[in-house]
C-alpha cells in the first residue's frame, strides 16, 4: 500500500489546482470525441461519398488544423491564453453541429476546414497555459498526465461512439458539441487568465512576432523534429482516415472499429503513467 501511495504521489501529487481543472476539461472534451474519430465513416457509410472524397473532407479538417494552430498561437501570445480557449472551443461546437447538419459536398468540406481551424487553435494556448501554471521540475509528469487523459477519453469515446453511431450519426455531433461546451464552461468559470508580462526582445528593425519566427526558422534541431513529427503523422493518422474506410469495405461494423481503435487508448493509459518513472534522470535525446 505505502508503496502504492508513493508511486501515486509521484505522479501526480503538488499539481496545481489550475492544472486539474485543465486536465478535466481535456478528459471531458475527449470522452465527447466522437466526430474525428467516425468522420470516415460517416462520410462513406452514411452519406455515400467515395473513398476519395472523404480523403478530401478529411485533408481539409488536417489543413484548417494546420492554419488554425498557427493562428491560435499567434492569439495566444496578443490577445491571451483564456479567451483564445474559449473562443476556440465555441467556435469549434458551433462547427460540430454545423457539419452534422451539413448535406451538400461543399459544405461537408467547407464545415470540416473551419472545424478543423477552430479545434485546432486551441492546442497553442492549453499548451501554453499548461507552461504557464506548472513549475518547470513538475512539467513532464503534468504533461504525461494529460496525455494519459487525453488518451483515456480517446479509448473511452471510440467505443461509445461505435455504438451510439449504429442508432444516429447525428448523436455523435451534438454530443462532441456538447462535451467542447462543457470543457469551455469549466475554463471559463475555473480558470483565470495565466499570461504574464511578455518579455521576449524584438530582433532589431522588425516587429517581435517576425523575430520569433526568424528565430525557429533558424534553429535546425527544432525543424528537424518538426519534419520527422510531419512523417510520423502521415502514417499515423491513417487511423481516422483509410482504416475505418477499409474495415467497412470488409464487412466490419462501425462498433467493431470503435473496438479495435480504442485498443491503441487503452495501451497507451497503460503504460503512459510508468513511462515517467522510465525516464526519469534519462537524456531526451
Amino acid at each position: 500500500m505505502r508503496t502504492v501511495r508513493g508511486w501515486f504521489q509521484d505522479t501526480a501529487g503538488g499539481l496545481p489546482r489550475t492544472f486539474w481543472y485543465l486536465w478535466a476539461g481535456t478528459l471531458i472534451n475527449r470522452l465527447g470525441s466522437f466526430v474525428l474519430i467516425f468522420l470516415a465513416i460517416y462520410l462513406t457509410q452514411e452519406r455515400g461519398f467515395s473513398a476519395a472524397q472523404a480523403g478530401l473532407v478529411i485533408g481539409l479538417w488536417g489543413a484548417g488544423g494546420a492554419v488554425g494552430t498557427t493562428i491560435g498561437g499567434t492569439l495566444t501570445d496578443r490577445w491571451g491564453r483564456r479567451p483564445t480557449l474559449l473562443v476556440a472551443h465555441v467556435g469549434a461546437a458551433g462547427m460540430m453541429i454545423a457539419l452534422g447538419l451539413a448535406r451538400p459536398l461543399w459544405a461537408v468540406a467547407v464545415g470540416a476546414l473551419l472545424l478543423g481551424a477552430f479545434a485546432e487553435a486551441a492546442r497553442p494556448a492549453f499548451g501554453a497555459m499548461m507552461v504557464d501554471v506548472v513549475p518547470d521540475k513538475d512539467r513532464l509528469r503534468a504533461f504525461s498526465l494529460n496525455y494519459w487523459a487525453i488518451n483515456l477519453g480517446f479509448a473511452c469515446a471510440a467505443v461509445l461512439a461505435g455504438f451510439a453511431a449504429q442508432g444516429s450519426y447525428l448523436l455523435l455531433f451534438l454530443v462532441n458539441a456538447t462535451t467542447t461546451l462543457v470543457t469551455a464552461l469549466i475554463i471559463f468559470a475555473k480558470v483565470g487568465e495565466t499570461r504574464g508580462p511578455v518579455t521576449t526582445l524584438p530582433v532589431k528593425g522588425m516587429p517581435a512576432q517576425a523575430g520569433a519566427l526568424r528565430t525557429i526558422l533558424a534553429d535546425r534541431v527544432f525543424l528537424g523534429f518538426v519534419a520527422l513529427n510531419l512523417l510520423a503523422a502521415l502514417v499515423f493518422l491513417q487511423h481516422i482516415s483509410m482504416l475505418p474506410i477499409a474495415m467497412g469495405d470488409s464487412g466490419l461494423s462501425p462498433a467493431t472499429y470503435g473496438s479495435v481503435i480504442a485498443l491503441n487508448g487503452v495501451l497507451i493509459v497503460v503504460g503512459q503513467l510508468f513511462v515517467p518513472r522510465l525516464i526519469k534522470g534519462r537524456s531526451r535525446s
